[in-house]
């Protein structure tokens, strides 16, 4: 896997690990409330096998065919010019975030300057009880995942050569109002 295809995977990790707690914060608020059946959780994407057995060249191939050097990239000055750099990184996580909106959780990611902003809106939470009864679970679930993600943050800087990247997790109700956030850097969670 190459360097930018880890920032990829690092975000849609956090999208995926924080949009399931978000489902299961629903899934709860449905069952407390009599509600629906439980949503169905996004399946994780297994690595597949490479089947390419026979496809190497030929030695006489292999020796004709010169290695391509790899582009040196001029470094970024932040992690919104490395993705504007790298569309491909952005395809990849609308493909994750588009996999809960369908369950009751809408997932929206931005990036300004060097903070990553992961916003959860439950769409059915829609008034004060309910996000007064989801707010401690919610807020204890940001800060066990400290750890986690200031691991993710830690790995981007490394890979992308960029420093004092941040992330914003917030859960929000059905009016984009905040329940709970949690802010992180490199070195664990910040408030």
């Amino acid at each position: 896997m190459n360097k930018k295809n880890i920032v990829s995977a690092m975000l849609a990790s956090a999208v995926l690990f924080t949009g399931t707690a978000a489902l299961a914060a629903y899934t709860y608020f449905k069952k407390s409330a009599g509600g629906a059946e439980e949503p169905e959780l996004p399946e994780e994407d297994e690595e597949e096998e490479d089947d390419s057995v026979g496809d190497e060249p030929s030695e006489e191939e292999a020796e004709e065919t010169p290695e391509a050097e790899p582009e040196e990239e001029e470094p970024a000055d932040d992690l919104e010019t490395y993705l504007g750099r790298h569309p491909e990184e952005e395809e990849s996580l609308d493909a994750v975030k588009d996999s809960f909106s369908a369950d009751g959780v809408r997932t929206d990611i931005t990036v300004t300057g060097n903070t990553m902003f992961f916003d959860f809106v439950m769409e059915d939470v829609d008034d004060e009880d309910t996000k007064a009864a989801l707010k401690p679970d919610l807020e204890g679930f940001l800060e066990e995942q400290s750890e986690s993600y200031s691991g993710i943050v830690k790995t981007m800087e490394d890979q992308t050569g960029i420093g004092g990247i941040k992330m914003i997790v917030i859960f929000m109700d059905a009016d984009e109002d905040e329940i709970v956030s949690g802010h992180y850097d490199a070195f664990g969670r910040v408030m």
